[in-house]
């Protein structure tokens, strides 16, 4: 809302009006010139306003009034009746006043659309055309539902099967390194129970075999469980001495 002062230090109202629907306007109207008569002459262009915050059940209107201009609404009989009028129509009509907040809201989106598109300008008018086109189709009762219950069933195969896909690759890859280590190690002489603590030829005995048996079980985060046996092995070493 743009607005300046006149000579008189008044204000002077230059706002842009958005017309709503019929049944909007027809309630506005009837309650704004009792909410005009109640309002100071230099506050005149903020009925309109207040009439629409009373039907969209605005709480803190009155008491910005009350605080800022002293007017008490409540106390106002015949806008307190019409308001009432007015619930029960749309009582009536099975509506109520959230309906006319939703109708307030809808053409307040669809006037900031229009002013958008003679306003703003785009060297690529189809911009975003995809992303609408996709939004379109996973919101639409149609295919979001079947969507949805696809990509469900997508992480529970990955979760149960096809974890295990990379968990044999691993379990193949650190079963190879064991070999490798072996046949170094041995070429080298290493002590046995140096050879022990990195590969073992019985895989299910040796820190790297844990690593392999874990991978091909779908668990490559047992490295903890390997760290515990390293520990109680070093233990065991020097209790023995």
């Amino acid at each position: 809302m743009h607005s300046c002062l006149d000579k008189d230090k008044n204000i002077v109202s230059t706002a842009y009006n958005i017309q709503y629907s019929s049944r909007v306007e027809e309630y506005v109207s009837s309650i704004q010139e009792d909410i005009k008569d109640i309002l100071p002459p230099s506050k005149q262009y903020l009925a309109r306003w207040i009439s629409l915050k009373l039907l969209d059940e605005n709480s803190s209107i009155n008491n910005a009034l009350k605080s800022n201009l002293n007017i008490d609404l409540d106390n106002n009989s015949n806008l307190q009746e019409k308001l009432l009028k007015i619930k029960s129509k749309l009582k009536e009509e099975g509506l109520s006043l959230s309906s006319l907040r939703n109708d307030i809201v809808l053409n307040i989106i669809s006037e900031a659309e229009k002013i958008r598109k003679e306003t703003c300008t785009f060297s690529n008018s189809k911009y975003n055309y995809n992303n609408k086109k996709i939004d379109k189709i996973l919101t639409s009762k149609k295919f979001g539902i079947p969507i949805m219950l696809a990509f469900f069933a997508l992480i529970f195969w990955i979760t149960i099967i096809g974890a295990n896909y990379p968990s044999q690759l691993l379990s193949n890859f650190f079963c190879y390194i064991q070999d490798l280590l072996l046949v170094f190690l041995g070429n080298l002489h290493f002590p046995e129970f140096l050879t022990n603590i990195l590969v073992y030829r019985n895989v299910s005995n040796s820190y790297l075999g844990c690593i392999c048996n874990a991978s091909s079980d779908g668990n490559i985060f047992s490295f903890i469980y390997i760290a515990r046996r390293f520990r109680l092995f070093t233990k065991n070493c020097f209790q023995s001495r």
